[in-house]
């Protein structure tokens, strides 16, 4: 089993407020749409796409940053450590939204 210490659980933690903030951009993203009125009345882009690219960047450096070991695809299917750490970034998703 893989156990993770502080640092790591803080940048899972991260990882998953990093999903949580790109699903609620996405969300409004949604309502809105990719444009907006500008200023002037003219159309632009909504400025959440930007946010939710900045975001995507982000989760990719906390995602580095976590270095967990790369157990291939079809051990990711198998292996439990990597569904257990599913399971538990599943979880704090779902507990920050209730």
């Amino acid at each position: 089993m893989y156990v993770l210490d502080l640092t790591e659980m803080q940048l899972l933690r991260e990882a998953c407020s990093l999903l949580s903030e790109i699903d609620d951009l996405r969300a409004a993203l949604s309502k809105v749409g990719v444009t907006v009125e500008g200023s002037t009345g003219q159309r632009r882009v909504n400025p959440a796409v930007g946010e939710i690219r900045q975001h995507r960047l982000a989760l990719a450096r906390v995602l580095k940053a976590l270095d967990l070991p790369d157990t291939g695809a079809d051990a990711a299917r198998t292996d439990p450590r990597v569904s257990e750490l599913a399971r538990y970034a599943a979880n704090q998703r779902w507990n920050k939204e209730a």
